[in-house]
């Protein structure tokens, strides 16, 4: 069985994975030569029975009817499913002809997405082949030059119509793959020469109603655990799709915003910025919210994810004793940016300690303005408490002084 996938942890040689066949207790072992689809692993052991595999019966179980018509000879679309059964992934058999006039081959191919609708890869069944003009068969290079492709949901492909793609080779049968056929020079680089066709109708399948009707059932459907699991063996487009798609805003989700929290990177700012918006002042008077975000703190080096953790931290009603201490006692390592951050959130304190006053007294001296005004308007705060604490107390020590001069005389 050949399968290629379209992942970034492709692993050489051979990889063992693991298949759960749901309700026979049984593990069905697959040796792949390309890697591992994204949503089968030996890490996510996956329910495969229903699925069009010649070493598997098919059965109606998880199958689900298309709402649509594509001329596809499969109408209908496979769900995998985690040993906790959460619907994880999806497989089509497509079956169908590549090039007009009937003189190319049919292909068949099992296409694999994820549960957000992103395509993660492919398999052709035992002793099928994909071909190019004049029927030579594809080599790896151009299977995987063809799963790239595929992988590109953006591509070059969903702008153009086929007869864009190829020049007639001035036989009224308009021929696409086969004999003579020739590559437009924008997708050349992109589509497996010779096979122009191939390459157009795998990429609108991968890529089209059926990705989106993944999609769309992934929304309607999702579940805190599911987000979880996306979260975990995604990629930061499919953080993105969750982001944008799914309203993640409620309690339920806490757990899942831990998830999102910990996936924090400089490398994309925008996803970054979405998931810090997301946190709500209950999400953020969350001991397990506040401590993700510490740790988060201390894996990212870029300081400009971390002032914005920091904001995020300093919006909080009852930061965490240990978050306090933790900044607390770095105050003085960190650089100016981040110091005027942390004396904020450390003005949160219910009693300011002496390690604090005496950490934000020697920046007094400092050289930047913004940050010496920061340290006083702390210090100024805290001294206006003190004075007010004072004052309170000697107003409970006169209350309770007359009160007992009242009981005295009575």
């Amino acid at each position: 069985m050949n399968i290629l996938i379209n992942t970034k942890n492709v692993i050489s040689g051979f990889l063992t994975v693991f298949v759960y066949l749901y309700g026979s207790n049984e593990y069905l072992i697959i040796k792949s030569k390309y890697g591992n689809v994204n949503c089968i692993n030996s890490e996510n052991i996956v329910c495969l029975d229903t699925m069009p595999f010649s070493f598997i019966s098919k059965t109606d179980r998880n199958k689900l009817e298309l709402p649509f018509d594509d001329s596809i000879s499969s109408s209908c679309i496979y769900v995998l499913y985690s040993k906790e059964r959460l619907p994880i992934g999806y497989c089509r058999n497509i079956k169908t002809y590549v090039c007009k006039t009937g003189e190319c081959l049919p292909i068949e191919v099992n296409i694999y997405w994820n549960m957000a609708g992103r395509y993660v890869g492919f398999e052709l069944p035992s002793n099928e082949i994909l071909t190019k003009k004049d029927h030579i068969p594809f080599s790896k290079t151009d299977y995987k030059k063809l799963d790239r492709l595929l992988a590109n949901p953006q591509s070059v492909l969903g702008t153009y119509s086929i007869e864009d793609l190829v020049q007639s080779n001035g036989i009224n049968d308009k021929r696409i793959d086969a004999i003579t056929s020739a590559t437009v020079k924008v997708v050349n680089d992109v589509c497996v020469e010779g096979a122009v066709y191939t390459c157009y109708t795998l990429w609108h399948i991968a890529n089209g109603q059926t990705a989106r009707f993944i999609a769309k059932r992934a929304v309607e459907a999702m579940t805190p655990e599911g987000g979880i699991y996306l979260i975990k063996y995604g990629d930061i487009s499919d953080i993105s799709w969750l982001l944008n798609h799914v309203d993640i805003e409620e309690d339920k989700y806490r757990k899942l915003k831990v998830a999102l929290i910990n996936k924090i990177t400089p490398d994309n700012f925008f996803v970054t910025k979405h998931i810090l918006d997301l946190l709500t002042d209950n999400d953020l008077n969350c001991i397990s919210i506040q401590t993700s975000l510490l740790n988060r703190f201390n894996i990212v080096h870029d300081y400009n994810i971390k002032a914005r953790i920091l904001r995020k931290l300093v919006e909080t009603e009852n930061p965490d004793s240990s978050v306090l201490s933790y900044f607390e006692d770095r105050l003085l390592f960190f650089p100016v940016i981040l110091q005027v951050e942390i004396i904020s959130l450390l003005g949160k304190m219910n009693q300011v300690s002496i390690k604090a006053i005496q950490q934000v007294k020697s920046l007094i001296e400092n050289d930047n303005k913004f940050l010496t005004n920061k340290a006083l308007e702390f210090l100024g705060k805290h001294n206006e408490l003190q004075k007010r604490s004072k004052a309170d107390k000697a107003t409970k020590e006169e209350e309770l002084l007359h009160n007992q001069v009242k009981r005295d005389n009575n």
